[in-house]
């Protein structure tokens, strides 16, 4: 809901803004009438801000006459566009206003060449007809400054385009295929400018949604790209988010989507498949722990009977000695790292010796129990709403995947995650590279020591 202050105006500079389209740009904006401003020329917009101090943002066309008198701009000369002219002349009457241009004449290059010349002065810039919606956002932007993200630690192109992004997705949140797939393509490029700690926030603060629905979006976006949208329309948003998830092989995607096409699968037959292909996955799971099972016993019952003959062998050679035996415990904590930040411990995560070594405050756990009704006995709160606590049977390269992607969504530098289980030897190594301080524990001492030894290889 926008607040309606007094102090919460704006002005539109269009010389091609007549009283329909003023009166659309007010229902549209859901603002009281007394709040918009409108000129049609540069000398009106200066006699309004002569009068007018507490304007929060100008939506400034290029090309606009002087005055009244000149009915329209010379398109093809430069020296009258009096809508350029009118930027340092806002700046010079309200330095705190936001200033936003836009054109159905000058191309984007230009409107972005002419925003960087004007660093720090001009906010954004986009081209007609993409007018309504986007007044509206940057609207709101310019009168909750202060919980908006913070691009002081970022380059104007760079600022510019997660500005325009951020803008962009909001209007684009509507749940048609063509606005979700866009919005995840966006969200995807924002996650490649931001630094490792920023995307989060970013999603938060910019789009308010949830982490997780962010990360659907530019999952299925990803998979959804060979795809023309004309195919993929017919199948309906949420199909396509059971369809991508990452138990569906992407071999099998294909299968089904082009099946779809002809044959239409409801939102439960979609759920029925994702379950199937996860199903599947455990079953394989099981048998593969059978067979690991198995080997173990076999290599138990193995290593137990030479024992049994090199202890015989060890008390008829020393039947005339007494011999001290020095008993050395097997080591069960690990302290990795530059820092000794990353603690490793071949214990169950809900035994004591690990949930003592835990710092109250963790921003995510990564669990993947044997079990699925598994539950961490862990006392205190996350500071993300990020838990898995059900097993998933992907593949090493998969998990890994999905881990950097989590990590990515939400996380922040110097943050604690927890591991329990270790699902593969790398994920340390990903939590090293965010800058984060893993906290793992597996009561498999075999695979602690390969966690360990790999990391180590790879710092040493």
């Amino acid at each position: 809901m926008i607040n309606t202050n007094s102090n919460n105006l704006f002005m539109v500079v269009d010389d091609e803004f007549g009283e329909d389209e003023r009166e659309d740009t007010i229902y549209h904006m859901g603002v009281p009438r007394e709040l918009a401003l409108f000129a049609s020329n540069y000398d009106e917009a200066i006699e309004i801000l002569a009068k007018e101090k507490d304007i929060k943002i100008c939506y400034v066309d290029f090309r606009i006459p002087k005055h009244s008198q000149q009915l329209k701009a010379n398109y093809e000369d430069q020296e009258e566009w009096w809508g350029q002219k009118l930027i340092p002349q806002i700046k010079a009457f309200n330095r705190r206003a936001d200033i936003i241009v836009y054109s159905a004449y000058a191309t984007k290059s230009y409107l972005q060449n002419f925003s960087r010349e004007f660093k720090g002065i001009v906010t954004a810039y986009f081209e007609k007809p993409h007018g309504l919606d986007l007044r509206r956002e940057y609207y709101l932007r310019a009168i909750n400054k202060d919980l908006s993200f913070n691009y002081d630690d970022f380059n104007e192109e760079a600022k510019t385009i997660l500005l325009d992004r951020a803008v962009k997705i909001k209007t684009l949140l509507k749940q048609t295929v063509k606005n979700m797939l866009e919005t995840g393509a966006y969200l995807n490029e924002v996650r490649e400018i931001l630094p490792h700690g920023y995307y989060l926030n970013w999603v938060k603060k910019e789009i308010g949604i949830q982490p997780i629905s962010a990360w659907r979006m530019a999952n299925a976006a990803e998979k959804l790209k060979p795809y023309k949208i004309e195919d993929l329309d017919p199948i309906g948003v949420t199909v396509l988010y059971h369809l991508t998830d990452p138990d569906v092989p992407i071999e099998d995607l294909d299968k089904i989507i082009k099946s779809a096409k002809s044959q239409p699968l409801s939102i439960k037959e979609a759920e029925l498949i994702k379950r199937e292909y996860k199903n599947q996955n455990k079953q394989q799971k099981a048998e593969a722990e059978v067979e690991k099972t198995k080997f173990k016993l076999l290599d138990s019952a193995s290593t137990q009977l030479i024992d049994k003959a090199q202890t015989n062998k060890s008390l008829n050679s020393s039947s005339l000695k007494q011999n001290i035996i020095q008993v050395i415990p097997r080591q069960k904590i690990w302290y990795l790292g530059a820092n000794q930040q990353h603690k490793v411990i071949a214990a169950d995560p809900n035994s004591p010796i690990f949930l003592r070594e835990l710092p109250s405050t963790v921003s995510l756990c990564l669990a993947f129990p044997p079990e699925q009704n598994w539950q961490f006995q862990f006392m205190h709160r996350y500071t993300t709403n990020i838990f898995d606590s059900k097993y998933e049977d992907f593949d090493d390269l998969l998990i890994l995947e999905i881990v950097d992607r989590i990590m990515r969504i939400s996380t922040e530098g110097q943050d604690n995650v927890a591991v329990c289980f270790i699902p593969n030897s790398q994920i340390l190594s990903i939590i090293h590279k965010l800058d984060c301080h893993a906290f793992v524990a597996d009561p498999d001492y075999q695979k602690c020591l390969n966690l360990v030894k790999l990391f180590d290889s790879i710092k040493g």
